[in-house]
C-alpha cells in the first residue's frame, strides 16, 4: 500500500480486497485528492481513465461503490491495477 505524505488512509479498506468491484460501472465513482488539496471525481469511463492517468503516488485515490457491505469508500492501493481495470 502506498504511503502518502499528507494523508493517513490506514482506516480505509484497500480496493484490492474488493472481489467484485466493477470499475467501469456508472455507479462506481473515483475520487482524486492531490497532494495540494485539489479534489476531483469521475463517474464515466473516459473520466476515470483521465483521473487515473493524472494521478501520482503522492495523491489520495478513493473509489466509492455499493459493495456487499453497503456503500463503501475504498482506498485505491494498486494504481497499476486500477488503470488496467478502466481500460478494459
Amino acid at each position: 500500500m502506498p504511503r502518502f505524505a499528507a494523508f493517513d488512509a490506514s482506516a480505509l479498506r484497500p480496493a484490492s480486497t474488493a472481489a467484485r468491484l466493477d470499475w467501469l460501472s456508472p455507479s462506481v465513482a473515483l475520487i482524486h485528492v492531490t497532494a495540494d488539496g485539489l479534489v476531483t471525481q469521475a463517474t464515466t469511463p473516459p473520466q476515470k481513465r483521465r483521473l487515473l492517468d493524472d494521478a501520482t503516488t503522492r495523491d489520495l485515490l478513493l473509489v466509492a461503490w455499493r459493495g456487499s457491505r453497503g456503500m463503501e469508500i475504498l482506498l485505491i492501493d494498486d494504481l497499476r491495477h486500477a488503470r488496467t481495470a478502466v481500460k478494459e
